[in-house]
């Protein structure tokens, strides 16, 4: 089954939070380091102890099961509720890794899970009868055991052996995720496609235009308006005159001396003598 993971800080606490099932922990429950009581646990020993581990998973042997500080070894009591069972394992090159789950139904369930939480039950450490060591000086390596179990324990002997702390269902704590905004997947808003209105102009109607009328021409006068508008010459005699009334001393001195006034007057107006011989005389 597919899982999803999430992860959120509350309190300094790092929870993490699977849809799934039951609050869980994993991390390695031995390693080939020299711990506190000078024991080894050699890779022969791990690999021998996960397939007692997986038979007990499979169903072929009773499941490897965890007890708060060794409480079962301690008081003799294999009859005590277990507060934890392994549900998975591997071997890799550092341990034996391992991942289980917590007993809900422990009476004292609360009072465990909030000290594994905040980090004051957080060490794993096996329980076992020793079935083949090797000595050398003051070191034990064990080579083969019979797993009785494991104990969450406040100081583990091998610095190692801390686990993780974590939670697999979403229901685990209804009330503290109710509290907190947890994004379990993005929301995608559906896109909506906006399709942009065609205006279509109606084709107008065929306008007749109006007919223009042409602007009146004026008749060309007639030749008798044309004839009565020409001045007679006597009417041009008494405007030029009239205009060259400021300049008769000059035109008095374009009059040769030879000439009497009687010969200028005889010349016809077309010479400027004779206009100006008639203007003077009359």
């Amino acid at each position: 089954m597919e899982t999803k993971e999430f992860s959120f800080f509350l309190d300094g606490m790092d929870f993490k939070a699977q849809e799934g099932k039951a609050h869980m922990f994993r991390g390695y429950l031995s390693t080939s380091t020299l711990d506190l009581v000078n024991d080894v646990v050699t890779k022969e020993c791990m690999e021998d102890m996960l397939s007692q581990i997986r038979s007990g998973v499979n169903g072929f042997a009773p499941s490897i099961k965890g007890s708060e500080q060794h409480d079962v070894v301690l008081e003799k009591n294999p009859m005590k509720i277990p507060i934890s069972r392994i549900t998975n394992a591997n071997v890799n090159d550092k341990g034996l890794f391992i991942e289980g789950e917590f007993n809900e139904d422990h009476p004292d369930f609360n009072r465990y899970w909030a000290m594994a939480t905040k980090g004051f039950l957080d060490g794993l450490s096996i329980e076992y009868i020793a079935k083949d060591v090797k000595y050398d000086g003051d070191v034990r390596y064990l080579k083969k055991v019979q797993l009785t179990g494991y104990g969450h324990a406040p100081r583990p002997v091998n610095k190692e052996c801390v686990a993780e702390i974590f939670v697999k269902s979403m229901d685990a704590f209804p009330k503290l995720l109710n509290e907190v905004n947890i994004l379990t997947e993005p929301i995608i808003e559906p896109k909506v496609e906006v399709k942009e209105e065609v205006v279509v102009s109606p084709v107008p109607e065929s306008v007749t235009p109006e007919p223009v009328e042409p602007e009146p021409v004026e008749p060309e006068p007639e030749i008798e308006e044309v004839k009565a508008k020409v001045l007679t010459e006597t009417e041009i005699k008494a405007i030029v005159k009239e205009a060259l009334k400021d300049y008769e001393p000059a035109l008095k001195s374009l009059v040769q001396p030879q000439e009497s006034v009687e010969e200028v007057k005889a010349q016809p107006i077309t010479t400027l003598s004779g206009l100006a011989a008639k203007m003077l005389g009359g």
